[in-house]
């Protein structure tokens, strides 16, 4: 049986902080990487992520992961990933260039590393979401409200806990979300051209939170925004005064693994000195808002995670047999820059899900990397990239 055991600890950064605890300033930076095959373009990007790490490092520290596998007695794998906190600012660039080794190398200099939370700074946001080519966003949110109605007839007795259910046909929720998020950079789907492209039985009823975001890659967006969010009222409070309870509950999944990246759930009241109506929609507005702040502060915090350390790309190959599989692993464990993991997730009927880790690489540059190997005398063609996904296969 197979062990896997992890510990993390942390060093602190070896700059000094700014007093507010914000940015601290790191005078020197350097990064290289190996130019494979004439690839510059690639080499350069590589070299500069090196180098944002290591101005990461040594301007807000960084977490150390160690992960050890174990089968029975015997040490299968010992690993130990670099975790660097905070962002980079900006930074001015003192060397970028090859080298007469055969590398490129970037030096950065006057490094201004942010410490604070990410999503606060609106400068820095728009800056990652171009790194990341506008993401673009698609929401399902069921909005509702339970009113409480005396459902009585002329000369009738009120009927106690007679209510009903209405749909906030506006979308309140998914408005402010919108309204929120698109002033920063974020993206999203229009409802109109996604329609079609995703069906779901019954929106009403359905667990929205359950469905797969891969369900959803049809719509051309690359996270969805799942949930719900209903108002209920709430009996027994001061005179004059509507109360209602506001339960929401959503997750930003990826479309192409469907793995959840930010969730939310919570509880709270709102009250109204007019209706329950107005006491609904003011919940929803107040949650809209709320929410672009949650959701986005997580997202960019993973983002933020995988630059600064290891992230997980899902790899597929397209691969006859099992020991050009391994021999493909091998390649991409020893051959590809920055990666430092390789785990076998599947293999079935010629076809491998990998799970890679890489420190601060896109699948845009794990892809790059990929198109140049071969393995056993074939050739790594790529032939699909996404957000957190990369298709390969193996043709002579």
């Amino acid at each position: 049986m197979k062990t896997l055991l992890i510990a993390a600890s942390l060093f602190a950064a070896t700059s000094a902080f700014a007093a507010d605890g914000s940015f601290t300033k790191v005078d020197k930076a350097e990064g290289s990487a190996a130019i494979e095959n004439g690839n510059t373009k690639l080499a350069h990007q590589q070299a500069l992520d090196a180098a944002i790490r290591d101005a990461l490092v040594k301007g807000a520290g960084a977490q150390l992961d160690s992960v050890t596998m174990t089968e029975g007695a015997e040490l299968v794998r010992d690993t130990i990933f670099v975790h660097a906190n905070g962002y980079v600012k900006s930074y001015s660039v003192a060397e970028d260039a090859q080298q007469q080794d055969g590398t490129w190398l970037v030096r950065l200099q006057d490094v201004v590393v942010g410490t604070g939370d990410l999503s606060k700074d609106a400068a820095a946001v728009r800056a990652e979401l171009i790194r990341r080519g506008h993401p673009r966003l698609y929401a399902l949110i069921r909005e509702q409200a339970v009113e409480t109605i005396s459902g009585k007839n002329p000369g009738e007795k009120e009927k106690a806990g007679s209510a009903t259910l209405a749909q906030l046909s506006q979308g309140v929720v998914e408005q402010g979300l919108i309204s929120h998020m698109t002033p920063i950079g974020w993206q999203f789907v229009d409802p109109q051209v996604a329609s079609g492209k995703v069906h779901v039985e019954n929106a009403m009823t359905t667990d929205l939170g359950n469905l797969n975001g891969k369900d959803f890659a049809l719509t051309g967006a690359d996270y969805v925004i799942l949930g719900s969010v209903i108002a209920r009222p709430v009996e027994g409070g001061a005179f004059g005064v509507s109360t209602v309870q506001l339960r929401t509950v959503l997750y930003v999944k990826a479309t192409d693994t469907g793995e959840t990246v930010a969730s939310v759930e919570k509880s709270e009241n709102v009250a109204s000195t007019f209706s329950i109506n107005d006491a609904s929609t003011k919940a929803m507005e107040k949650a809209g808002a709320e929410l672009a702040e949650a959701l986005q502060k997580q997202v960019l915090e993973l983002w933020r995670k995988q630059r600064g350390g290891v992230g997980k790309v899902v790899l597929t190959v397209a691969v006859a047999d099992y020991d050009t599989l391994q021999a493909f692993e091998e390649q991409l464990s020893k051959g590809v820059a920055n990666v430092k993991s390789v785990d076998e997730v599947s293999f079935n009927d010629g076809r491998a899900e990998l799970s890679v880790g890489l420190a601060g690489t896109s699948p845009k540059q794990l892809a790059g990397s990929l198109s140049s190997k071969s393995v056993k005398g074939m050739q790594v063609k790529v032939t699909k990239v996404t957000t957190n996904t990369v298709e390969v296969k193996l043709v002579r």
